[in-house]
């Protein structure tokens, strides 16, 4: 859980207790316990668990590789010359792969990158949620 304080300071840890004036936290990273006053506490989080942004991530790098695409093969592109339907054929066909392995190559990173990034879901509770009854 998350108890935030007066002056946006918060602390987390695991509730020990909950008495009529305060709440006891042991601290997630030792076995020390210390009370908080109702009177100080601003507001109550639960976690609800780590998530990853694999969607997001796939989503920008799925864009950004595409950009990336199209501008290197829009450049190249200029160069073509000639009256030659085979030849442009070939051309048109090798900057499609050109474009796809881009945003395919950024849909992998991207996707990559998104799952690696994981981030806290923190959900909003009262204290009468958690068994205590403040001032």
């Amino acid at each position: 859980m998350r108890v935030w304080r007066m002056g946006d300071v918060y602390v987390v840890g695991y509730l020990n207790s909950a008495e009529a004036t305060s709440l006891t936290l042991r601290t997630t990273d030792s076995e020390m316990t210390f009370s908080i006053p109702f009177s100080q506490v601003t507001k109550v989080e639960v976690s609800r668990g780590e998530h990853s942004h694999t969607l997001v991530g796939a989503l920008v790098g799925g864009g950004v590789g595409l950009l990336i695409g199209i501008i290197f093969t829009a450049a190249d592109s200029g160069s073509d010359e000639g009256d030659d339907p085979i030849g442009e054929l070939v051309s048109d066909t090798a900057e499609g792969v050109a474009v796809v392995s881009w945003t395919v190559a950024g849909l992998a990173i991207g996707t990559l990158i998104g799952w690696l990034s994981k981030s806290e879901k923190w959900e909003r509770v009262g204290l009468d949620e958690i068994g205590a009854v403040g001032p």
